[in-house]
């Protein structure tokens, strides 16, 4: 499905143009790839705005997304063998289960047990 045509006003249709010395255009180079963005999109928003707010997105660590992985093809193998007999093992179910808690446990609360900021 193609992207919404956007409308006249929300259209980038005008330009503004301004110097810099290279140790400032290496300055807001390096702060707009450090937040994520492209340095046109950063000037915008620090125009714009006035800061410019990042977002910050927690990686899962590799460990934690290899038996994330892991327990997605035991579910896989699982429905696949359900509608293949019908019946559903309990044990296997079960077992998968108790795996995705541990995982999701350990990716959601620190060792305290508290909450993280951060959601998956």
């Amino acid at each position: 499905m193609a992207r919404p045509k956007k409308t006249q006003e929300e259209r980038l249709t005008k330009r503004v143009k301004f110097d810099l010395t290279p140790t400032d255009y290496a300055q807001a180079l390096k702060d707009s790839q450090k937040a994520g963005m492209t340095l046109t999109a950063y000037a915008r928003q620090l125009f714009l705005h006035g800061k410019v707010v990042i977002h910050k997105k927690r990686q899962l660590d590799h460990e934690t997304f290899n038996e994330l992985r892991r327990v997605g093809v035991n579910l896989n193998q699982l429905t696949r063998a359900v509608n293949q007999s019908g019946n559903i093992p309990d044990s296997r179910l079960s077992n998968i289960c108790l795996r995705l808690e541990d995982v999701l446990s350990k990716t959601i609360y620190d060792s305290n047990g508290n909450q993280k900021r951060n959601k998956l």
